[in-house]
C-alpha cells in the first residue's frame, strides 16, 4: 500500500493557483488577502487535507493564556451577559479573552475560529451558528479544548452546557393554556437554530396534549431589523385574537413589545407576551415584560470549568449539562376573559 505524501504550502499554491508566498501571508496574516484569493486557498486546503495538518502542528507549539469566544452576535441581552460572565471567570483565572463574532454565518463562523486557532488560543468557547460542522471538524483537527454553549450540536466529541429549552417551553405552554389561551404563535429569528427546532416542538407537543383544541403557529423573522417589524406587523394584523405571542430572544421582544403597544387596548387583555430572555427594560416598561430566565452566570461558570479541565489536560467522558431556567410571569401575559354566550 502507498502511504499518500503530506501535502505541503507548495500544493495548495499550485491548486489555488496562486505563489506560496500568497499561501503564506494567508496563514500568518502578515498581509491582506483579497477574498477572491481567500476563498481559492481556503478550498485548496480543504481539498488536499493541509488545513488539518497546519493546525495540528501549529497547537503542539506552545498556547497563549487566552481563550477564544466565538458568539454569532452581541444584540441580545443573554449573550451579552454570557460574554460578560466569562470575562469575569478569565480575570479570575489569569487568562485573556479573545472574542470573535460570526454574524450567525457558518462560513464567516469558520474563518473567524481558523483566526482564533492561529493565534494559539489554549482553549474556546463557542456558541454555534445553525450549521456548524467545519468549524466543529477543524476544531477536532486542531486539537484545541472546546466547549460547546446555550446550542446543543449533536456531536459527541465536545463538552456541552446549555439550559432546558424543552422543558420550559413545555411549561411555559402549559402555563399559557392554562390562563385561558387557545392561540400561541413562536417567533423565532431561524427555525434552524437547534434551540428553536427544541421549542418548536415541546410547543407542539404540549398543545397537542391539551385538553381542549389549542392553534399553533411559528413565525420566523430573519435577521434583518426591517424583516422583523414587517412580518410581525403582518402576523399580528392577520391572527385571530386572544393569543398569547412568545418570543426567542431580547430582540425580538423589544420591536414584538413596540408592535403590540401599537395595537391599543388588545395588549396584553387579549394578546401577551412571553419574552426568552430578560432584558433590563423588562421591568421598566407597562406592561411589565414576562420573561424566561436563562440561568446565565451558571451556563458561563459550568462551560468555564469544563474548558479549564480540558485544557489542563484531565481526561474524562464527554459532557451534557443541561441547567433549568425558570419563568416570570407579570403585567404582559394575563389571563384570558371569555364572554359567556348568550349574556
Amino acid at each position: 500500500m502507498i502511504k499518500r505524501k503530506r501535502p505541503t504550502i507548495t500544493d495548495v499554491a499550485d491548486e489555488a493557483e496562486v505563489s506560496v508566498g500568497t499561501v503564506s501571508h494567508f496563514l500568518n496574516g502578515t498581509t491582506n488577502v483579497s477574498a477572491a484569493l481567500r476563498d481559492r486557498i481556503e478550498r485548496a486546503m480543504r481539498e488536499l487535507g493541509y488545513e488539518q495538518n497546519m493546525l495540528a502542528h501549529a497547537q503542539r507549539r506552545q498556547r497563549a493564556a487566552v481563550v477564544g469566544i466565538s458568539v454569532p452576535h452581541v444584540d441580545s441581552a443573554y449573550l451579552a451577559a454570557l460574554i460578560e460572565s466569562f470575562e469575569d471567570s478569565a480575570a479570575v483565572r489569569g487568562y485573556q479573552v479573545m472574542q470573535v463574532l460570526t454574524r450567525r454565518d457558518p462560513r464567516i463562523e469558520l474563518r473567524r475560529v481558523r483566526e482564533l486557532l492561529r493565534h494559539r488560543v489554549s482553549g474556546l468557547l463557542l456558541v454555534p451558528t445553525s450549521s456548524p460542522r467545519e468549524t466543529l471538524e477543524l476544531i477536532h483537527a486542531s486539537g484545541t479544548p472546546a466547549v460547546l454553549v446555550d446550542r446543543p450540536s449533536g456531536d459527541e466529541r465536545f463538552d456541552e452546557v446549555t439550559f432546558n429549552n424543552r422543558e420550559v417551553m413545555r411549561e411555559a405552554t402549559d402555563r399559557l393554556i392554562g390562563l385561558g389561551h387557545r392561540n400561541i404563535l413562536l417567533v423565532v429569528q431561524s427555525q434552524k437554530l437547534s434551540i428553536s427546532r427544541l421549542r418548536i416542538e415541546a410547543l407542539r407537543e404540549r398543545a397537542a396534549a391539551a385538553r381542549l383544541p389549542v392553534e399553533v403557529s411559528v413565525l420566523e423573522v430573519g435577521d434583518e431589523p426591517r424583516d422583523h417589524a414587517k412580518r410581525l406587523a403582518e402576523a399580528l394584523g392577520a391572527a385571530r385574537l386572544p393569543l398569547a405571542v412568545v418570543v426567542s430572544n431580547s430582540v425580538v421582544a423589544a420591536r414584538a413589545f413596540r408592535a403590540l403597544k401599537g395595537m391599543g387596548e388588545a395588549f396584553p387583555t387579549k394578546i401577551s407576551l412571553l419574552a426568552f430572555e430578560e432584558p433590563e427594560w423588562a421591568e421598566l416598561t407597562s406592561p411589565q415584560l414576562s420573561v424566561i430566565r436563562q440561568p446565565v452566570k451558571g451556563i458561563a461558570r459550568e462551560a468555564w470549568e469544563l474548558l479549564l479541565r480540558r485544557m489542563h489536560g484531565e481526561a474524562f467522558p464527554v459532557q451534557r449539562l443541561e441547567l433549568q431556567a425558570d419563568i416570570e410571569l407579570r403585567d404582559s401575559v394575563q389571563r384570558i376573559r371569555r364572554e359567556r354566550r348568550g349574556a
